[in-house]
């Protein structure tokens, strides 16, 4: 299966991840991988400021165009390019956005 990789910091042109703008264009890049079965595997390396409202947009709303069952095989993170609490505020985003949709 294929894989493109993802630099958030150069898709958003900035090292701060914080505005719907910026979401929307790494949501839309999944979205279309997802889609296509691509896997996308999302680098956060660079990354500074990354905000929960952020990654609601850009990986949360996701459950609105595929299961939990699809989006995990995928949508990966890098857990080399990221650090620790930014990647626990992923994984607390994808928690709710499962929970929201009903997803377990």
């Amino acid at each position: 299966m294929e894989t493109q990789k993802i630099n958030i910091s150069k898709k958003i042109d900035g090292k701060i991840a914080v505005t719907s703008d910026d979401a929307q264009i790494i949501f839309n890049i999944i979205s279309k991988n997802i889609q296509k079965s691509i896997i996308s595997e999302l680098d956060f390396s660079d990354i500074e400021t990354l905000t929960t409202s952020f990654l609601n947009e850009a990986i949360g709303n996701l459950y609105k165009v595929a299961d939990g069952k699809t989006i995990s095989e995928l949508v990966k993170v890098d857990t080399q390019k990221i650090n620790i609490p930014q990647y626990k505020t992923i994984l607390k985003v994808i928690e709710n956005a499962r929970d929201k949709n009903g997803e377990y």
